[in-house]
C-alpha cells in the first residue's frame, strides 16, 4: 500500500545535496574570545613563551608543563599551538629592530 499525500508539493525529505551536519550552525564557528581572565592569561603566557623559545632556538616541538591544572595547562598549550609563522617572522623583525636600534644608539 502507498502513501498519498494530499498535498504533491509537500515533502518530508528536502535534499539538496548538503549534509546536515556542514550545514549546523556550529560547524564552521572559530573560537571566539576567552572570556575568563585567568583562562586568557594562561594562554597568552603560553603564546609568549612560544615566541621567546623561537626566537632563542630552542626545541618548540612539545609545550612544557605550566600547570598541573589541566584547565590552566590546556589553555596554556591553546596558546603555545596558536603561533604561527608570520607571528614567529613578524618577533624576529621585531627583535631585529631593536637589536639595530640599540647598536645605533651605543654608537652616538
Amino acid at each position: 500500500m502507498a502513501f498519498i499525500h494530499s498535498n504533491p508539493h509537500k515533502q518530508r525529505f528536502v535534499n539538496n545535496g548538503q549534509s546536515a551536519v556542514n550545514n549546523s550552525p556550529f560547524a564552521n564557528r572559530t573560537p571566539g574570545r576567552i572570556k575568563n581572565r585567568v583562562d586568557r592569561e594562561c594562554a597568552r603566557d603560553g603564546y609568549k613563551k612560544r615566541i621567546e623559545k623561537e626566537l632563542a632556538g630552542e626545541s618548540t616541538i612539545k609545550p612544557p608543563l605550566y600547570s598541573h591544572d589541566a584547565t590552566r595547562q590546556s589553555f596554556y598549550n591553546l596558546g603555545w599551538n596558536s603561533v604561527n609563522a608570520s607571528d614567529i617572522e613578524l618577533a624576529k623583525f621585531k627583535q631585529q629592530a631593536i637589536n639595530k636600534q640599540s647598536k645605533e644608539g651605543a654608537l652616538i
